[in-house]
C-alpha cells in the first residue's frame, strides 16, 4: 500500500468528475488521480498495473514537472509500481526521479 504524507486520496467519484470536466488542468489531475488512486490499492492486479501504465504514459509529455515530482514521489513507496511508468520518471532530472532512486522497490 501507498501513503504519501499530508496527500489525500481521490474518491472514485471525484475520478469521474475529473474525467467528464473540459477545462485546462485535466492532464494533470488525470495524471496525479490515478496514481493516488492506484497507490491507495493494498495488492494491485496485474490488469491494474497495465491501465494505470495506458492512462498515464500518454499524458506525460503534457504534465508539469510538478505532477511529474508527486507521481514519483507516490510511486516511489509504491510495492506495485508499474515498471514502465517507473522507468519513465527516473529518466527525468534528479529533482524529479530522485524518490524512486532512493526508495522504489521496483527498480
Amino acid at each position: 500500500m501507498c501513503r504519501v504524507s499530508g496527500v489525500s486520496f481521490v474518491s472514485s467519484a471525484d475520478f469521474r468528475q475529473i474525467a467528464i470536466r473540459a477545462e485546462s488542468g485535466k492532464a494533470e489531475r488525470l495524471f496525479r488521480a490515478t496514481v493516488s488512486a492506484f497507490c491507495s490499492l493494498t495488492r494491485p492486479s496485474r490488469r491494474e498495473i497495465a491501465q494505470l501504465e495506458d492512462l498515464t504514459l500518454p499524458l506525460f509529455a503534457d504534465v508539469s514537472v510538478e505532477s511529474r515530482r508527486y507521481v514519483a514521489a507516490a510511486l516511489s513507496e509504491c510495492e506495485y509500481a508499474p515498471a514502465a511508468l517507473v522507468r519513465r520518471l527516473c529518466e527525468e532530472p534528479v529533482d524529479v526521479a530522485a524518490p524512486l532512486l532512493i526508495r522504489s522497490r521496483a527498480l
